[in-house]
Parts: C-alpha cells; structure tokens; sequence
C-alpha cells in the first residue's frame, strides 16, 4: 500500500505496519487513511518512520494518538468526536447491543459520569436546532442529586437551573416527584358577598379572588377563569359556602362549567343550613378538556329574597376551588 508523493507505507501480518517518510513530507494523517484518530500522524525529518502496529492490542480496538502524538490502539478515547452528515432521508443510528440470548448477565448499557459530588452533572441532551433542547440526568449542584428532565429554548440546555430553562420534571432519590410547571392552582374567596342571589339569580362566576399558588399562571382571580393550557384530564375541586340563608330556600344549585360541559349539584339549602344560617356545598370532579377552554364555579339559590351570598375568608377559608392538571 502507498500513499502519494514519496511516502509509503510497507504492510506484512506478521510485522507492524510502517509509514516511512523519504522527502521530509508529511506523513499521511489518521483521517486521510479513513481512522478514527485524535491528531494528526506527523514526523519531523527525513527518513523518519512511524510504527503502527496492528498485531499487538490491535483487535477490536480504535486508532487513536496518545499524548505524545503518536499513533495507536485502545478501547479508551479521551477527546471531543463528533459524528455527522447531512445526507437528505438518511437516519444516523448509535447502537449499543449485545445479542447474547444465554445469560441475564448480558447487559447493554450506555453509561455517562462525571468525576463525584464537586463535579458537574452527567446527563443526556437531545436538541432540536437551536431553537429546542431537553436534557435528562442527576443535577450535581442541587442537594440530593435529584434526577431532572429539563428544556429550554435552546441547545444547551442541562440539569442544572438558569439561563431561562424550564425544570419539567424533578425525581428525589427517596422517591418523591415534582413537576413545577403542572398545572396546578388553588384560590379562595377573600371577602363575603351578601344580597348576590336566594331569588334564582346566578352567581356567574363566583370570582375567587385570592390565589394560594398558581404553578403556571392559569387562573385569572379577576375573572374566576381557569383557561386549559393543554389538552387533559383535569382535577377541579370546589367548596361553596353560603350565608344568609332562610327556610325558604328551598332550592340550590354549584355548577361546574368545564368546556363544554356543565355538572350540576343540587341540595336543599333551607334544610341544610346550620344555626348561623350557613351551609357550605362542596364538589368534586375529574374533566377532559382542550387547550383553549375556560373552567369556572357558578351558584344559585332559589325560592325566597335575594339576600345570599358567599362566605369569605374569616379566621379560616370558607370558599375555594382548585384546579389541577392528573393525565
């Protein structure tokens, strides 16, 4: 085998493989001899030979340089390489497989560290362009270490927060998982409304004005609308606490207004208030709805004077509603 020019290269099985520069040009690098290698095979003089051997620890091994840059054999790289193409309706695919079928013992594992717990953090990063990332992997610079799926508008993104990026999912080693940007909101009503129905006049909706957490900004507690940020099955509780009720409400009514659908839950007020005149209706309920849709609390009471109206926050919470996102 030869290269051009005047260097060649002399190649036997039984002895090592040898380029021999007889000019003082360089000696062909490791890409131009289509091997993966760290730097470039060069020499520094005429008549100098550079030995690769491929009898010795050659099987099943990478050609490589070492430190001093020379060429050689091993299982081990400890640089940057980077694989690509460009070519139109192609996939590029890395396979780590082990096709043994005769032992539990036969694993294939992809394993990615870092050096320990002053180290950064060993995770894996998919990218869509620059404009996309997500990276999974232990954040090495939170307590714990706890195991995090994170994105960000981006190619960088990684395990540890900042720089605008979204933590989406995080996992404790004692088992406990979060997910901050669920959505996921509480609100109460703050102060009591009086006069606002007991004639069959709604309450359309019952503005809970006080928010106790809302993880993704979903609830307007100006309007008492919880607008679906995506489509999926939704938690919404709700309790409702009436005042000013008399004997003669005989009719009462807290609708649930999801989407498209209304679930309704009747009682009998007169009947079920206490000694101050109060009854509180809770509800319960798992809804499909889309992205898009707004979810609200609507009450009414029926049958005498307009003089009900909704229990306000006093050394406690009388009247709340809750909305979170489960599937």
């Amino acid at each position: 085998m030869s290269q051009s020019g005047s260097t060649s290269a002399q190649l036997s099985p039984s002895v090592p493989l040898q380029f021999t520069e007889d000019t003082g040009t360089a000696v062909p690098t490791s890409n131009n001899l289509n091997v993966l290698g760290g730097t470039s095979i060069s020499t520094s003089g005429s008549g100098s030979t550079v030995t690769i051997d491929l009898t010795a620890n050659a099987n099943n091994s990478i050609l490589s340089s070492n430190g001093a840059g020379n060429p050689t054999w091993g299982t081990s790289l400890s640089n940057d390489y980077t694989f690509t193409t460009s070519t139109a309706g192609v996939a590029r695919t890395l396979t780590v497989s082990n096709t043994d079928n005769t032992s539990s013992s036969s694993f294939a594992i992809a394993h990615v560290s870092t050096g320990g717990t002053s180290s950064g953090s060993p995770f894996y990063r998919t990218a869509i362009g620059t404009s996309r990332s997500y990276c999974v992997g232990p954040d090495n610079g939170t307590t714990n270490d706890p195991w995090k799926l994170r994105t960000g508008a981006n190619d960088s993104v990684t395990p540890e927060s900042g720089g605008g990026d979204e933590t989406l999912i995080a996992v404790m080693p004692t088992g406990e998982v979060t997910q901050p940007l669920n959505p996921c909101v509480t609100a109460y009503l703050n102060a009591s409304t009086t006069n606002a129905t007991g004639d069959g006049t709604f309450i359309n909706p019952i503005i809970f004005d006080v928010e106790l957490f809302d993880q993704n900004s979903n609830y307007n507690p100006s309007t008492g609308l919880f607008t679906v940020p995506i489509d999926g099955k939704y938690l919404v509780t709700a309790c409702v606490t009436f005042n000013n009720l008399a004997a003669g409400h005989t009719a009462g009514e807290v609708r649930l207004i999801a989407g498209w659908v209304t679930y309704r839950y009747v009682f009998n007020p007169g009947v079920c208030r206490d000694s101050n005149n109060m009854f509180s209706k809770c509800i319960s309920q798992i809804c499909s709805m889309t992205a898009g849709q707004t979810a609200s609390i609507v009450a009414v009471i029926s049958g005498s004077t307009k003089t009900v109206g909704a229990e306000g926050e006093s050394f406690g919470i009388y009247s709340n509603v809750s909305f979170e996102l489960i599937s």
